[in-house]
């Protein structure tokens, strides 16, 4: 793990950063499991997923994990683009910059 994320990502990550990592569900033929990744250090976290925009366009994604309650929010924000600009989660908050804020303010949820 820690060698594909320096890889992708192009910032040095030792097996030592990592805290336990596992994979999610079942094994089925010709699908990618979601895997769990916990890291010793904050730090390491916040600029592995400030770096996660770099894997656009990739079949690699970096989410973080959310209660299912957070992750239903955040999927129903994102599916009113007429309203909302951009909608995003930073340690486990959710946050929303509206189209119709007068100012750039943004929205905690």
């Amino acid at each position: 793990m820690a060698s594909l994320l320096t890889k992708k990502l192009g910032m040095p990550i030792a097996t030592t950063d990592i805290d336990v990592a596992h994979r999610l569900g079942k094994f089925a033929k010709n699908k990618s499991r979601p895997v769990i990744v916990k890291f010793l250090r904050r730090q390491t976290k916040i600029e592995i997923m400030k770096k996660a925009k770099m894997l656009k366009g990739s079949r690699l994604f970096i989410n973080e994990d959310l209660t299912k309650l957070n992750a239903e929010v955040l999927r129903l924000r994102l599916k009113e683009p007429d309203l909302i600009e951009r909608a995003w989660s930073f340690e486990g908050k959710l946050f929303v910059r509206s189209r119709a804020a007068i100012d750039e303010r943004l929205c905690r949820l």
